[in-house]
């Protein structure tokens, strides 16, 4: 198959997937348990009927994309609203990258400062302002070539889960800040002890009054009682989510407090949300039916993948240790990751410098796994759906089991 595609992956791959169902994805007639669908996208799995069902009533309905604004828009920010009432109002996007752009706008605009706070480890998409790490010498590289380097000057990162050594980079530069934002959970190492820290941090921003900002992208529905901030009881100013709430839909969105609404407003601040496709009738017809659903299924759902998080955790961890394998798995929620390394991990820069020897035997790893019939993500996020049942994850447990032991 010619392929003139030169995004991620189409260079290295001629395994293109054609079709999914349930928690398995299909290239021709193999199929393979996948272990992030959709990105994390699909909280249901592939083809849910509940979705399936909505896909046919919008192909008879000619609402493909209006570019203009509609009932069904306002039909999900009303389900958003019941998942989230912190928030005043919604600016509609079309994926979690984009809402983190708008985002970043309206907090430069609200405080009149330009010096974002990033926490280390943290993803947000491919957004220009945030595509710096720190490396092993505390400085920040960048991460893609082609970034405007003067963007490094209004950027500082501060270390995940050194709640002292943050503070006294954060006092440091306390009247440029404009905000300060991270994932609560991050995919490089999911853990209880992050969510300390990050309920720490927003204490201190909120009594030193500075924007503090979560990016929900992947958390946002995944998590008990709809989102990171609401199972924790944090306060955020503002915040980005996407992912889940389109069921495989390109969607993002961001949460405005109404302590920011009413600087917009009293300010009379004009910032620019436009977009052909912002706010497009299906994407918000499909994330509205998907939502409809998960509002009257949400306990059972989050019940079931958060329980076959922990059974894949529990069951991994208990072999590696009475294998004295050098590897062990962290969760929260639904979220986990195998760390390939038995060290107590704290942060992602701890984690790829135990990791650096380790990537041969990791990408054996990932393509053994794939002979076997399971999509791991090139990530390593693994991010469970409501598709799975227990015979899957044996099935997945099992190969692990065997895989890794003939390589760590």
């Amino acid at each position: 198959m010619n392929n003139f595609l030169l995004n991620e992956g189409y260079d290295q791959s001629s395994n293109f997937y054609d079709r999914g169902f349930g928690t398995f994805i299909y290239h021709g007639k193999k199929k393979y348990i996948d272990l992030c669908c959709g990105g994390g996208s699909l909280l249901l799995g592939y083809n849910h009927p509940s979705i399936t069902k909505s896909f046919r009533k919008i192909s008879k309905m000619n609402i493909a994309n209006f570019a203009a604004p509609n009932k069904y828009a306002v039909e999900l920010s009303r389900n958003i609203k019941k998942i989230l009432p912190q928030y005043s109002k919604f600016v509609m996007c079309n994926s979690g990258a984009e809402a983190n752009i708008k985002a970043l706008r309206i907090c430069r605009a609200v405080t009149k400062k330009n010096l974002i706070i990033m926490i280390s480890g943290s993803w947000h998409g491919s957004v220009d302002q945030l595509l710096f790490r720190t490396n092993k010498n505390n400085k920040l590289e960048t991460l893609s070539n082609g970034l405007d380097e003067n963007l490094i000057n209004n950027l500082v990162i501060i270390p995940y889960n050194n709640y002292d050594e943050s503070i006294k980079i954060l006092n440091k530069h306390l009247k440029n800040i404009c905000c300060v934002m991270c994932e609560p959970i991050q995919g490089g190492l999911p853990d209880e002890r992050g969510s300390k820290y990050i309920k720490k941090i927003s204490e201190y921003c909120n009594k030193k009054n500075i924007i503090f900002y979560l990016d929900e992208i992947i958390s946002g529905l995944r998590f008990e009682k709809g989102s990171f901030q609401n199972l924790q009881n944090i306060k955020c100013n503002i915040s980005t989510f996407g992912k889940s709430f389109g069921s495989g839909m390109p969607i993002g969105f961001i949460g405005i407090s109404n302590k920011i609404l009413k600087i917009i407003k009293r300010n009379d601040l004009k910032i620019i949300f436009g977009g052909t496709f912002s706010a497009n009738s299906s994407s918000s017809f499909i994330g509205n039916e998907f939502l409809k659903y998960f509002l009257v299924n949400r306990d059972k759902i989050i019940k079931k993948i958060n329980n076959i998080t922990e059974y894949f955790s529990h069951e991994l961890n208990v072999y590696f240790e009475k294998n004295a394998i050098d590897v062990r798995v962290y969760h929260y929620q639904s979220m986990a990751r195998i760390i390939f390394t038995k060290e107590k991990v704290v942060n992602r820069l701890q984690r790829d410098f135990l990791e650096k020897n380790k990537s041969n035997r990791i990408s054996k790893l990932i393509k053994d796994l794939r002979t076997l019939g399971i999509k791991y993500p090139s990530n390593g996020v693994l991010l469970f759906n409501y598709s799975m049942n227990k015979s899957h994850i044996d099935y997945v447990i099992k190969c692990l089991k065997s895989s890794i032991v003939k390589y760590f």
